[in-house]
């Protein structure tokens, strides 16, 4: 897939509440599982986040904190430009690439900053290595509650009432070649929840 053909497609990545990383009720603090599609989101392997700066922003902007801290919601991401409301514009500003000594290259992370403020996420580049990156310059983000058929399948897996479950590595994109990252960063700080990069493939949840 061209860069050119990334810019105009849209993909998404649904994010659910966990309750079994405790019952806080600030969305600032609440640790969320996450996946593209429901394999990723297995029983068998959930991982769980804080959200970053950005995607709190959009969901306060959005009013949907409350659904989120709830039961969870989906985010949406392009690189075409969007004219209705309910899109938020963010301008890449800086990769980092953390090299595996094995291979001699790593997973890419691009951050964003939502335009208007200081809010800010990671997002992470799913090309190839060796390959021309695929994060766009500008991406439009929106977050929205969860369809009704994603949260059915939620409530049928009893994801909300808890679990002996960890996220699993979303297919090497969360943390290239880990295949359980850590929850925390070396000064003991958790990670963020970061957004997968625009895929070579289409995909649908189920």
């Amino acid at each position: 897939m061209s860069k050119d053909t990334i810019t105009k497609t849209t993909w998404t990545l649904t994010v659910i509440r966990d309750y079994e990383s405790g019952m806080n009720d600030e969305i600032e603090e609440a640790k969320f599982a996450f996946g593209r599609t429901s394999n990723e989101m297995s029983n068998e392997c959930r991982y769980r986040l804080k959200l970053p700066s950005g995607l709190v922003h959009l969901l306060q902007r959005a009013k949907l904190s409350e659904e989120a801290l709830e039961t969870g919601f989906m985010v949406e991401m392009t690189g075409s430009p969007q004219k209705e409301d309910d899109w938020e514009l963010c301008k890449f500003t800086i990769s980092v690439m953390q090299p595996i000594p094995e291979i001699g290259v790593g997973p890419v992370r691009g951050l964003y900053a939502v335009e208007g403020s200081a809010s800010v996420f990671e997002m992470v580049d799913l090309a190839p290595p060796y390959a021309p990156s695929s994060l766009p310059t500008k991406l439009w983000v929106r977050v929205s509650e969860l369809p009704e058929p994603t949260l059915a399948w939620v409530l049928s897996k009893e994801y909300l009432d808890g679990g002996d479950t960890e996220q699993m590595s979303l297919h090497a994109w969360f943390d290239f070649g880990d295949a359980k990252p850590k929850q925390a960063d070396e000064d003991g700080e958790d990670k963020a929840l970061p957004l997968p990069g625009p895929s070579s493939k289409a995909y649908d949840f189920f």
